[in-house]
């Protein structure tokens, strides 16, 4: 069962704009759209919180069932991390410990199941974007 997941942070950009959490994986071009409880579930992970701290921060923000709530995001885990935008594990013993959750808190309302919308209509652009031909010379070197 996952208990602590990661953001991919090797092939994964993301923002939250207004509420909508955009993020493009870099590695196949494709990108997601989330909202609502999906947004809420992202924002946790970006704050470093594993499967329980996820539900903790749920709980906060919306009304249900506890249960229901862990099943809710230990299967919307499993989907961010068959798309490639999260990795098992939590943070590396470098990094700096979890802080608590960014976001206000928004009156509580009734608990929706997070979805994640995919977009792959930009796919071979994003792909042949020349950031990925970027080497630690910098861009543009000719290739020889």
């Amino acid at each position: 069962m996952l208990e602590a997941v990661m953001i991919n942070t090797v092939d994964v950009v993301h923002d939250a704009i207004e509420g909508e959490v955009v993020v493009v994986n870099l590695k196949n071009g494709h990108y997601y759209s989330m909202t609502d409880s999906a947004a809420a579930i992202w924002g946790g992970l970006v704050d470093g919180l594993d499967v329980p701290g996820l539900v903790a921060h749920l709980q906060t923000c919306y009304e249900g069932d506890a249960e229901t709530m862990r099943a809710a995001v230990v299967e919307f885990m499993s989907v961010l991390m068959g798309e490639g935008l999260v990795v098992s594990g939590g943070p590396s013993t470098d990094a700096p410990p979890p802080r608590a959750p960014s976001s206000a808190a928004p009156a509580r309302r009734g608990f929706q199941v997070p979805t994640l919308a995919k977009h792959i209509d930009m796919e071979g652009l994003l792909i042949l974007d020349p950031v990925h031909d970027v080497s630690a010379d910098g861009w543009p070197q000719a290739k020889v």
